[in-house]
């Protein structure tokens, strides 16, 4: 029987070839952290998340990104130019630091080098307090909450030290847990568009980034937000543990 035809057989049975999802396995004390904070919020409700700035960092890359890649192709063609990845020599890209809300998208810094703690406060400075007054009217936190992705570099003093004099109400987040930033359902989308560019200098990247950033339809920023009471339901209910988000 050849793999083809087990293939067929395990599609007709409902056991596609999938791509494995990527799962982060939590030790004891990172479900404890995460469930307390799920019971801290569970009373919060979608309109409450309306008023919170997300936060996070990635890096963005240009023509030559990594993907999979399915192909389906007869034996012993595996080379052939038309069944492969090109690998790409070079892959230009750019490091980003990024927020959002419920009303759209916020100010972007673009940064090179390795990230400290002056640097962040710096883009901090320009991204967060700015997106607040676009979308609050105010500088300071009265009306707006912050929840940044607990990188260790945000645990800095000199930016725990912004964080305090600012005023900022700080949402106590608890590290490794992309499902509950929406932020992280936003970046496979710019992705994906930003691919359609097939940036090939990092100053492509940055104006392919900046288009696909402002191209989100502005429905799924208040979609996402308003998801958040069902995350942290989700996580209440998995103990903890990974939930489908």
């Amino acid at each position: 029987m050849s793999d083809n035809t087990v293939g067929h057989r395990l599609d007709e049975a409902g056991l596609p070839s999938c791509i494995a999802a990527e799962k982060w396995h939590y030790t004891d004390e990172q479900r404890r952290a995460r469930l307390s904070f799920a019971n801290g919020y569970r009373h919060w409700t979608a309109a409450d998340w309306e008023s919170v700035i997300f936060a996070d960092q990635k890096t963005f890359e240009g023509a030559g990104r990594e993907r999979q890649q399915r192909v389906r192709r007869p034996d012993g063609h595996r080379f052939d130019e038309k069944y492969t990845r090109h690998r790409a020599l070079f892959t230009p890209s750019i490091h980003v630091c990024a927020c959002l809300c419920s009303r759209g998208p916020g100010r972007c810094a673009v940064y090179e080098g390795k990230l400290d703690g002056q640097m962040l406060k710096n883009m901090l400075d320009r991204t967060i307090l700015q997106t607040a007054r676009d979308y609050y009217a105010v500088d300071r936190a009265e009306r707006w909450w912050f929840l940044h992705g607990n990188s260790p570099i945000f645990k800095s003093g000199i930016v725990q030290r912004w964080v305090h004099n600012k005023g900022i109400q700080l949402i106590d987040f608890p590290p490794y847990s992309p499902d509950i930033n929406i932020i992280e359902n936003f970046w496979p989308r710019v992705c994906a568009l930003m691919d359609n560019a097939h940036a090939r200098t990092p100053e492509a990247v940055e104006a392919a980034f900046h288009d696909a950033w402002n191209d989100i339809p502005l429905d799924l920023y208040i979609d996402y937000a308003h998801s958040m009471p069902h995350r942290i339901a989700a996580i209440i209910e998995a103990n903890g543990d990974a939930t489908k988000y």
